[in-house]
């Protein structure tokens, strides 16, 4: 339900061939709800769309990318979420495990936060940081 006096705006984009579909609502230029239909490998990055719903109104870039599923350029792709306490994507930590040579889920934690909180995630960190 929409807040009071709210505008409700939806964008919709559909391609049968492929069998894609995404809709977002915006209500009164804030990010409301999004739906994406597709396969695995043509779901957009979820830390940006949640970034997408914490702001006060998305820009005529934002509205385009949540069409194409694609995030603008120069905004990074962190990879499918390992650590939901932090936000932190499963190519971010790949990227601190060898660029810092990190070598326990505990580096990871000081690092990036990661596998700090609730800890659900520690095992995940444990795999990346064992994965060729």
């Amino acid at each position: 339900q929409l807040g009071d006096g709210a505008e409700a705006q939806w964008l919709e984009y559909q391609d049968k061939g492929a069998g894609n579909y995404r809709a977002a609502q915006l209500a009164d230029n804030r990010l409301d709800s999004v739906v994406f239909i597709a396969g695995l490998r043509n779901l957009p990055e979820r830390g940006w769309l949640a970034g997408l719903f914490a702001k006060d109104g998305l820009d005529a870039e934002e509205r385009r990318a949540l069409l194409t599923g694609i995030p603008p350029l120069g905004v990074p792709d962190v990879g499918a979420i390992v650590c939901a306490c932090f936000n932190v994507g499963e190519k971010t930590i790949r990227d601190a495990i060898k660029a810092k040579g990190l070598k326990s889920h505990q580096d990871v934690g000081r690092c990036l936060k990661a596998g700090s909180n609730c800890g659900s995630c520690v095992p995940e960190i444990k795999a990346l940081i064992t994965a060729p």
